[in-house]
């Protein structure tokens, strides 16, 4: 009851179609083939934002990556191996980015060069990254919730 001056006003809410929504997407889960097809578009999205990274020269988070002194040209751009081994893989709801190679983690973290990020670190997503990555999966959730049918 919501009251203003000394009429008292009432407003009911019917909130059977709230309950009905919270239903759907716990329905929803990581087998569902829209959340799925959304964690792929992100996924492909971020493959090609780690290369634009390459292209440029910066890290994620648009810092320059140190210069190289042993060689012309950019850094971690020799040969484009580890760019392009760069892949995302969905498991359930989680998105994973990574690379095969034994010496991409050397440049990620900096263990025995100088440290080139390529992968967002501990410290979170991206701005950018983030706000594509909840554009894209509310999409494909709002999709996946106008195709279930409704309980009668």
């Amino acid at each position: 009851m919501i009251t203003s001056g000394s009429q008292p006003i009432t407003l009911q809410v019917d909130t059977r179609g709230l309950e009905e929504l919270v239903r759907k997407v716990r329905q929803l889960g990581p087998a569902n083939p829209h959340v799925r097809k959304g964690l792929n578009q992100i996924g492909v999205r971020w493959i090609t934002k780690v290369k634009i990274c390459f292209q440029r020269g910066i890290d994620p988070y648009g810092q320059p990556w140190a210069r190289i002194n042993h060689r012309q040209g950019q850094p971690l751009l020799d040969t484009g191996r580890l760019r392009n081994s760069v892949k995302h893989n969905v498991r359930g709801t989680n998105l994973e980015l990574a690379s095969n190679l034994v010496y991409a983690d050397n440049h990620q973290y900096g263990i025995t060069v100088k440290q080139r990020r390529f992968l967002p670190d501990k410290s979170g997503l991206p701005k950018q990254w983030l706000e594509e990555y909840q554009n894209i999966l509310l999409q494909n959730i709002e999709n996946a919730l106008a195709t279930t049918s409704p309980v009668i």
